[in-house]
């Protein structure tokens, strides 16, 4: 959360992709676990497909589309924005383009500061209001702070930091971005550090 502009990003993500994956019959009701926790879940009209459709349909928006995991990709919007009229609009057809290629509607998109913050944008974009939430250029940091800590268990792969930290009573990103670095990185080693910076 410096004051240094970080690249604007856009994260396309497709909620419960590892479900889709499975080859099962759709219709089944289908969860998928990984390390004891629940990482997706089917609903009976999800099918199942293969993300290189989603991926070529991304890349006609520009060729620098990087696939972050099954199910996500990211790319800069510095250039596809200027051309799509803004990054509302880029961030609207790319969800479009993805959901054609899948054949299924669903993807969620997000567009901030940086990949951490785009990617959660993408997460917490509501489905009610449509799949998209872009993040007013500059103001990531000011997005991102009441965001609780636990967003970062995806990041960092174990949400033993994140429990750690709400249970010493940082609870939200902000918390843990007023907290001095050395001192997370003393406390907290790598991870900490990681989870600082994002």
């Amino acid at each position: 959360m410096s004051a240094v502009s970080a690249p604007r990003v856009l994260v396309a993500w497709y909620p419960d992709w590892p479900v889709l994956t499975t080859g099962l019959p759709s219709g089944l009701p289908v969860a998928v676990a990984a390390a004891n926790t629940v990482a997706a879940v089917s609903t009976a009209a999800r099918h199942t497909r293969a993300w290189e459709p989603a991926v070529v349909a991304v890349a006609a928006f520009t060729p620098a589309v990087e696939v972050v995991a099954p199910g996500e990709v990211a790319l800069s919007t510095q250039g596809p924005s200027r051309y799509f009229g803004g990054d509302e609009a880029l961030a609207e057809a790319v969800a479009g383009a993805v959901d054609r290629s899948v054949g299924h509607p669903g993807c969620r998109v997000g567009v901030a500061d940086g990949r951490f913050a785009a990617g959660l944008a993408a997460r917490v974009a509501p489905a009610a209001s449509g799949p998209v939430v872009v993040v007013p250029r500059g103001s990531s940091g000011q997005w991102l702070a009441p965001q609780p800590v636990t967003t970062l268990d995806p990041v960092l792969g174990s949400p033993d930091l994140a429990d750690l930290l709400v249970r010493m009573g940082v609870r939200t990103l902000g918390d843990l971005a007023a907290l001095p670095y050395t001192s997370v990185l003393g406390r907290f080693g790598p991870a900490g550090a990681t989870a600082h910076r994002l």
